[in-house]
């Protein structure tokens, strides 16, 4: 197998993976003690946020890996003009191929101008960060559904969804802005 056919193999097994994982709470489940019926409220209200973050951490996945596929195309496509200009330069093109070639030129480079500036290169970046921050922030909420849940107390359970929240909060703020978060 080529190189480039592994790679995609590995990552489509990475995203299955990532699509594969259980909820939070069918984790909880795991641990073989049913929550009490508080805690059996707080674990649905988990379990809801980390479903929600997990999605956001899909969604910005996506916008990722479009926004690496536009720039290549685009780098590709912008050498396609120079080859295509160079091209007819060097071939002393006249009358009406060169027309062409210069009509053909121009649309390839005014699409990859658009391309370059609809996904520029900062919002890779940006999804990148994103898609990190709510992967930090899933992982986190099912840490804590794993090891904490079962001896939280009322104030404690509110304080840790109070900071998932800001945490959620703070990775869209900046997902808005243009910032990492």
């Amino acid at each position: 197998m080529t190189k480039p056919l592994e790679e995609r193999k590995n990552r489509d097994q990475r995203k299955g993976w990532w699509d594969s994982q259980p909820s939070v709470k069918d984790l909880y489940a795991t641990l073989g003690v049913p929550p009490e019926p508080e805690r059996s409220a707080w674990l649905e209200e988990l379990d809801a946020l980390a479903q929600r973050v997990h999605d956001k951490r899909h969604q910005a996945a996506v916008r990722t890996e479009s926004a690496h596929w536009f720039q290549r195309a685009s780098a590709g496509a912008s050498a396609a003009v120079a080859t295509l200009t160079g091209g007819a330069l060097l071939g002393n093109l006249s009358g009406s191929a060169a027309h062409y070639v210069g009509v053909a030129a121009a649309a390839v480079g005014l699409a990859t101008a658009a391309i370059a500036s609809a996904r520029p290169g900062d919002s890779y970046v940006v999804d990148l960060g994103r898609k990190a921050n709510y992967e930090q922030l899933w992982w986190d909420i099912r840490t804590y559904a794993l090891t904490q849940l079962r001896a939280a107390e009322a104030t404690g359970f509110q304080a840790a969804m109070k900071e998932f929240a800001a945490r959620e909060a703070a990775v869209l703020a900046g997902a808005a802005t243009g910032q990492q978060g």
